[in-house]
């Protein structure tokens, strides 16, 4: 799990919780066709915005800084801004919470 975001799922797609270091924690939910966005710009090191789903006139910014492999995130109500190790975490976890990698739970 990365320090300041965290990944969990939610009906038809993931909700991810941020804790930005010394500011109020914000989230944001997205339909899996829209993390599937967010890990192609992670992947291509390319700027993108999704849609929130439960917050209708929200959007999540994925804004990558392409000489340092930094990253900024953003919402609404807040920001954070993602080193190099902490964008290739986000990246894995993501992938790891999509429902082609999930595994059914044990019977």
């Amino acid at each position: 799990m990365l320090s300041c975001v965290e990944v969990r799922r939610a009906a038809g797609g993931l909700r991810l919780f941020v804790r930005p270091p010394a500011a109020l924690r914000w989230s944001a939910r997205l339909g899996y066709e829209r993390v599937s966005e967010l890990l192609t710009a992670i992947r291509q090191a390319e700027s993108c915005s999704v849609p929130d789903v439960a917050q209708k006139d929200w959007t999540l910014r994925y804004v990558p800084d392409q000489r340092t492999g930094e990253a900024v995130l953003a919402c609404a109500t807040g920001s954070v801004v993602l080193d190099a190790d902490a964008v290739s975490a986000l990246h894995d976890t993501l992938r790891a919470h999509m429902p082609d990698r999930m595994r059914p739970l044990p019977a």
